[in-house]
């Protein structure tokens, strides 16, 4: 039963992870960014 859940739970934590953690460290970059500016 685990590994049945498993599969899918990993895939659908991948569509909404990856692009979440590309946003945030995004925002990590432009935050850095801005600072270096002031």
């Amino acid at each position: 039963m685990r590994g049945w859940m498993q599969v899918p739970f990993t895939r659908y934590w991948n569509w909404i992870a990856d692009p979440f953690s590309s946003l945030l460290q995004a925002l990590l970059i432009k935050g850095s960014s801005n600072s270096n500016l002031i």
